[in-house]
This record gives structure tokens, C-alpha cells and sequence, in this order.
């Protein structure tokens, strides 16, 4: 019989039934069945019991056994064996963008900011002054008098913190590398403003530089005696409003820094006034009634820039978190406008009032509209810290800083030389005051608080 072919059959029967034990069990008892069948055989012919123990068909079926048994051991480790899964690298941090930084596909961005800024405060001459009681007549309120103290003028006026928005909307014209955004801007308006009645004490008067006597002179309001009067000054500031258009082009796109060159279009407009009214009733001994004079002194100024806008803003990447860093400068034209005005308004006992031009500081040889145009320059620094809370919306805190120059504010327009005498200016007389159309470099600061949403 051939006993290594049916071994071999059973071996391969069972292993395709994926039962290795039970394979050893069956060739074992197979085994035991062979060895019987030759020891009936042999028992005839062996008279000896020690040649029975060591003959030779004792040693093959024991051979098969094992060789039986090891396979099952073996078949039975690659059963529980499985293939390790790979290992993953741990050569360092993925440089992969970060998940809150990847754009999703948006077409379409608009970022809703509140403003905390701060505009340069406007400058004030001394508009309005008070001496002490006994000062005499003619030295009561002048300027370098001693006693002589200012009391609206010569402080910066405006110069609180003013509450803004702006909104920016933006478009992605080429994922990533290009988009057009515009925004737009307001400020709140603002004003600094005094106002004093007075019988004659404390002592009210508005300074001015006296060109035919070459001196310190003072227009008295309210003096002891019988000048009985009231001052009204304001300075105001309106809104400020600004909008412009930029388009950005990536330099540098990496996962964790990106450059964007900036260029486009600015207009920035600001407007401020100063105004003096005064009021005063001259009692005249032997007269009856009261002679009323109303004095009134107007400074309005206006700038309008329009201009070309260039700069580049490096943007810092970890995480949900951003680092911007901006620098522009827009360079255009700025449109300017002063206007002055000023009337004296006189009413005599049982008389109209009679209204001529001219007050004190604003008289015919400075008022009108003043309009001209000047290069200006408006450079900006800004920086931002953002944080987004998904890939759609981002909160973000900053701070932003410009400077404006070539701006003309009422203030600088003053002029506090002053031809007391009318009828010598009619005459060809110094022509005072002037228009002096001075300018200066304004500048404007403050924090941002804003939402963005990308959609």
C-alpha cells in the first residue's frame, strides 16, 4: 500500500477543509493501524522479543508523526499571522496647510469692522482771553499783559476718540493668486465748545495783533462799567469718510506665509470748522436803551484726496491663527477749501439793525472761498491678529496708523493781525487780517475689532 501517497491526499484534503488538527489525528491512527498489521506478520517469524522493539517498521511511523505534527504547528502560526500595517513616518511636522487656513472654494469675502481711532487734534489761537479785576482799560485782555489769561484757544481741541465702521468686500478673481476688494469708511464727527456771560467780571475780551500800532491789542466783550456781553466758540469736526478700491496679486504663497502686492485707488475726505460769535450791549451814559453789537468770525475748511494706492501686506500662518503685517502709501491730489466769513451786526436804540461785512478776524481782506490743489501723500501701517473659528469665519483685532499731508484746518487759516480801522483798508490801508492758506501733516490712529466671512 502506498502509504506516503494517502498521507499526502488525506494532508491535502483536510488542509483545504482548514482543519490542521484534525489532520494529525487521522494520520496518527493510520499510523498505529499499519504498525499492527506488520507486527502480526512479523510475530511469526521474530522469536526474539528485543528484535521486535528495535525493528525497522517501528522507526518509520514514528518519523510521520512528527513530521505530521510539526506541520500542524506550522499551519496553525500562519493561521494567526497578519500582515503589520505600515508604519507611518515620524520624521517631523506635516508642512501641509493648516486646516482652518486652507480656503475652502469661495468666490466671495466681506469683513464688517468697529473702529476706535483718534484724530490729530486741531490747533487753536488764542481766540478769547479774561484779566483780573482793576486791570485798566487799555490792558485788559491783551496778550503779554500781566494778569492776561487765555481762556478758549491755544489748547488742542477734537481730540477725543471717535467710534467708526468699515466694510470691505472682497472677490477672488484667481484662487489664491488674485482678488479685487473695496472698502469703506466713517468716523464720527466731533466738536469742543465754550461759551461765557459776563457783566463786566470777570473781564472777556478777544486778543489780536493791532498792525497800526504794531502791538498786542485786545476787542473788549465784558468790562466794569457798563460793557455787559457773551462769547460763543465752537470747533467742530465732521465725519471723516474714506473708500477705496485695491487689487491683490500673491508674490510668495507658502503654508505658512504669504506675500500680497497691493495697488489701487484712494479718496479720503475730511472737513472741520471755527466759529466766534460774540454779543455785546454798551449802556451810553445819557442815552436811553442799549446799543447792540453782534460780532461773528466763520472758518470752514475741506480736503479731498483722490489718488493711486501701492503697498504689500505679509500675512504670518499656525494654526487657526494669522499675523498680518501692512504697508501702502497712496500718492494723488488733494482738494482744498477754505471759506471765511465774517459780519458785524449793529443795533442802535429805535433803529434796524444794520449788518455790514466783516467781524473781527474774518474781515473783507481775508474772507471768500480759498479753493486750490496739492500733491499729497497718505502712507499707512497696519497690523492684525486673527483667529478662525471655521474655515468660513474669522475674528480678528488691530491696529492702524496714516499720515495725510498738505491738510488745511481752520486754525492755521487764522490770522491774528488785524487793521482795526475800515475805512483806512477801504482806503489802501495794511490789508489785515490775511489769508494765509497754511497746511499741515494730520495724522490718524486707532484700533480695529472685525468679523470676516467667506462665502
Amino acid at each position: 500500500m502506498n502509504l506516503g501517497g494517502l498521507c499526502q491526499r488525506q494532508r491535502l484534503s483536510l488542509l483545504g477543509e482548514k482543519k490542521p488538527g484534525a489532520a494529525f489525528a487521522i494520520i496518527a491512527s493510520f499510523a498505529d493501524r499499519e504498525f499492527d498489521n506488520e507486527k502480526q506478520k512479523e510475530s511469526s517469524r521474530m522469536e526474539d522479543r528485543d528484535c521486535f522493539r528495535q525493528g525497522g517498521p517501528m522507526r518509520f511511523p514514528l518519523g510521520l508523526v512528527l513530521a505530521c505534527g510539526l506541520l500542524n504547528t506550522g499551519w496553525a502560526l500562519a493561521q494567526q499571522l497578519e500582515v503589520a500595517p505600515p508604519v507611518p513616518s515620524q520624521a517631523g511636522p506635516s508642512l501641509a496647510p493648516p486646516k482652518y487656513l486652507a480656503d475652502p472654494p469661495t468666490l466671495f469675502w466681506v469683513r464688517d469692522e468697529s473702529l476706535t481711532w483718534w484724530i490729530q487734534s486741531a490747533p487753536l489761537p488764542p481766540l478769547v482771553t479774561t484779566a483780573p479785576q482793576g486791570t485798566p482799560v487799555i490792558q485788559a485782555g491783551v496778550l503779554g499783559q500781566e494778569g492776561t489769561t487765555t481762556v478758549f484757544g491755544t489748547e488742542r481741541a477734537n481730540n477725543e476718540s471717535r467710534c467708526g465702521i468699515r466694510y470691505t468686500l472682497g472677490m477672488d478673481l484667481v484662487p489664491d493668486k488674485i482678488d479685487v476688494e473695496g472698502y469703506f469708511l466713517i468716523l464720527n464727527s466731533q466738536s469742543h465748545g465754550f461759551g461765557l456771560s459776563s457783566t463786566g467780571n470777570p473781564i472777556l475780551a478777544r486778543p489780536f495783533f493791532n498792525v497800526l500800532t504794531n502791538r498786542p491789542d485786545a476787542e473788549l466783550i465784558a468790562f466794569p462799567g457798563g460793557l455787559h456781553g457773551t462769547v460763543q466758540a465752537e470747533a467742530s469736526s465732521s465725519n471723516l469718510i474714506g473708500a477705496g478700491a485695491l487689487a491683490r496679486c500673491a508674490l510668495f504663497d507658502h503654508p505658512h506665509l504669504r506675500v500680497d502686492l497691493l495697488g489701487g485707488y484712494r479718496f479720503l475726505r475730511f472737513d472741520e470748522g471755527l466759529d466766534v460769535r460774540e454779543d455785546l450791549d454798551l449802556s451810553i451814559p445819557g442815552q436811553t436803551g442799549s446799543t447792540t453789537i453782534g460780532v461773528h468770525d466763520s472758518f470752514v475748511t475741506h480736503n479731498e484726496f483722490h489718488g493711486g494706492e501701492l503697498g504689500a501686506e505679509t500675512q504670518f500662518r499656525g494654526g487657526p491663527f494669522t499675523l498680518s503685517l501692512l504697508a501702502k502709501c497712496a500718492l494723488g491730489d488733494n482738494h482744498r477749501e477754505t471759506k471765511i466769513n465774517g459780519s458785524t451786526t449793529t443795533t442802535l436804540p429805535g433803529e434796524l439793525p444794520v449788518t455790514i461785512p466783516g467781524g473781527l478776524l474774518a474781515q473783507p481782506t481775508n474772507s471768500g472761498a480759498h479753493t486750490d490743489n496739492a500733491f499729497s501723500v497718505i502712507p499707512e501701517l497696519g497690523l492684525r491678529l486673527g483667529w478662525w473659528l471655521s474655515p468660513n469665519i474669522q475674528l480678528s483685532a488691530g491696529y492702524t496708523v496714516m499720515w495725510w499731508t498738505a491738510v488745511v484746518r481752520p486754525g492755521d487759516q487764522v490770522d491774528l493781525r488785524v487793521n482795526p480801522s475800515r475805512v483806512s483798508v477801504s482806503q489802501g490801508g495794511p490789508q489785515f487780517p490775511a489769508f494765509p492758506n497754511n497746511d499741515s501733516t494730520l495724522w490718524i490712529q486707532g484700533l480695529n475689532l472685525s468679523v470676516k466671512f467667506r462665502f
